[in-house]
């Protein structure tokens, strides 16, 4: 096995819960490809040892969409609506709202290219997943 998996990214990055729960969000709300639809690529640096990870996260709708996270083996040939740069602790402080997106963008630890409007639905992927209405 090596030491990349879908499910939990490169070993030592702190942001793979992060990607680990959009995972998680899209396959529980498969509605979130209409709220979102558009892919992202992630370029998360600062990992262990100043490692770097590329991520590739598809919430595009269309016919048969499924929705999927995954670690892009080939980042510069990835196509994504939307790239991200950020570092792998200041993703994690902006999932668990300890770090505000606009402040980020503003102070440099975040940087987009391409449809910046499309970063701004991120926070719908990684929001909890609605609860099952009850029918009584």
């Amino acid at each position: 096995m090596s030491d990349t998996d879908e499910a939990q990214g490169p070993v030592g990055f702190k942001s793979n819960e992060v990607f680990a729960k959009m995972a998680g969000n899209l396959k529980a709300n498969p509605a979130l490809l209409k709220t979102v639809n558009g892919t992202f690529l992630f370029h998360v640096t600062g990992g262990p040892e100043k490692a770097k990870v590329a991520w590739v996260v598809d919430a595009k709708a269309g016919a048969n969409a499924v929705g999927s996270v995954s670690v892009a083996n080939d980042p510069a040939g990835a196509k994504a609506d939307c790239e991200i740069t950020i570092s792998d602790a200041d993703l994690l402080a902006l999932a668990t709202g300890k770090l505000n997106a606009m402040s980020a963008y503003m102070s440099g630890k975040l940087k987009v290219k391409g449809k910046s409007t499309l970063a701004q639905k991120l926070g719908e992927l990684l929001k909890k997943a609605p609860e099952p209405k009850s029918k009584l």
